[in-house]
């Protein structure tokens, strides 16, 4: 493959600031000749000095390196996407990293066309061939954007030919004095941000390898959760997340991250699963840490569950899956997504209460709900003493209409014993 076409050529890389970040900016500026600008977005992965990151990263080759933050719209989107639709893909993944790279697409568009590059520019990332994430940001920019070329050098042969793998990045980047934070045999590789941690790959690939060997980064594993525990009561007000304990958080992104502190060393929200890859359906295992986004989960659904009817949950459920699945494989930007999010917008504004949850040991216990105006439970309808707005003359009528299509069915011989 010949790159000369990318020599001198301005090049946005939606960078990490790690190992690949720091090896593809090297080639990208050394090799291809390339002029690149390192745009590293900050979504709440904390543990991160991001302003130390752009200077390694111009000391690497950058011409320019800049912070984007994508803290805000991370969590609005999250809320809209995540726990509005109680969206989960598979057995448990929360899908944090996959609407993640929907707001990198979408920040990158914005900074590209701040820089005049939206017109036959390039945007490249660091994706490998076999993950989803490659899928991600070239269908996330093709439709915000087709006229922005989005390039993965691993995608490259004389890129992969140069570095087979990690090992050989990790060599390179020693032997250049590159800054780099992760190592080749580390058990497993993370990817981060204020919604959840992803783990995968190495010896994750082993499905009899048990996980406790990860090192999780925003929680515990359950076992290891503290050994008390603790009562969190949260509170929504038309659909958005409001108090935590009685106390009012204005700022969106701070209300998740004190959730993660608070569940986090519980243990609560961790998941371990093995998944089907987007692309090319490879089965594939994975820990996640979901703490902030379950647990405000469980109580979107609590809620839901008081204010919503049995027909329109079943319409709920149907749409939560579809848009799960729209959402794993990079559709956010289109038309059936955006029709979803509508409905869930919309009965969000039903969504008003405040309910508490006991934690303990990766466990979450009801402990009460109030405060919910919009609530169709009636504690003297369903009670089976006599009162309430329920005429119990009405039930046996209705039952003999109930019953005129069993006993049609038994008329025409279409029962059976299974």
């Amino acid at each position: 493959m010949n790159l000369a076409f990318l020599e001198n050529r301005n090049i946005f890389l939606l960078a990490s600031g790690g190992l690949d970040t720091m090896t593809i900016i090297d080639y990208l500026a050394k090799e291809v000749k390339a002029r690149v600008t390192a745009g590293l977005v900050d979504l709440g992965q904390a543990g991160e000095d991001m302003q130390e990151l752009t200077g390694y990263m111009k000391d690497a080759g950058a011409v320019d390196a800049i912070i984007l933050d994508g803290r805000d719209l991370l969590c609005k989107w999250g809320v809209r996407g995540l726990i509005r639709p109680l969206a989960v893909y598979g057995s448990g993944y929360g899908l944090s990293t996959a609407l993640a790279r929907a707001v990198k697409d979408y920040l990158a568009w914005q900074e590209m066309t701040k820089r005049g590059m939206d017109n036959g520019g390039f945007m490249a990332h660091g994706a490998t061939p076999k993950g989803n994430d490659q899928t991600r940001f070239k269908k996330g920019m093709r439709m915000l954007c087709p006229t922005i070329k989005v390039i993965g050098p691993w995608n490259w042969e004389p890129f992969r030919a140069k570095f087979p793998g990690r090992q050989e990045m990790f060599d390179h980047c020693v032997g250049k004095g590159l800054h780099i934070t992760s190592d080749p045999k580390e058990p497993c590789s993370s990817d981060k941000n204020v919604w959840g941690c992803t783990w995968e790959g190495r010896q994750l690939g082993e499905a009899l390898t048990p996980t406790d060997f990860v090192k999780l980064a925003m929680s515990v594993h359950p076992k290891n959760g503290l050994d008390h525990s603790q009562l969190v009561t949260i509170t929504f007000e038309k659909g958005w997340p409001t108090h935590i304990d009685g106390r009012r958080i204005e700022n969106l992104f701070e209300l998740v991250n004190r959730l993660n502190d608070i569940c986090g060393p519980h243990g609560y929200g961790v998941v371990d699963m093995f998944e089907d890859r987007y692309f090319g359906d490879l089965k594939c295992r994975g820990v996640y840490e979901h703490a902030a986004l379950k647990i405000l989960q469980k109580v979107y659904d609590a809620i839901l569950q008081v204010v919503m009817d049995r027909q329109t949950r079943a319409s709920f459920n149907n749409m939560s899956q579809a848009l799960a699945w729209e959402i794993y494989s990079a559709e956010w930007f289109s038309p059936m997504v955006n029709g979803k999010l509508a409905f869930f917008d919309y009965y969000a504004k039903f969504v008003t209460g405040t309910v508490s949850f006991e934690l303990f040991k990766g466990n979450a216990e009801y402990r009460g709900m109030k405060d919910v105006p919009y609530s169709l439970y009636d504690r003297g309808n369903v009670t089976f003493e006599s009162g309430g707005g329920f005429n119990q003359a009405w039930s046996e009528p209705w039952l003999e209409i109930e019953c005129l299509l069993p006993e049609t069915r038994h008329h025409a011989g279409q029962v059976e014993i299974p």
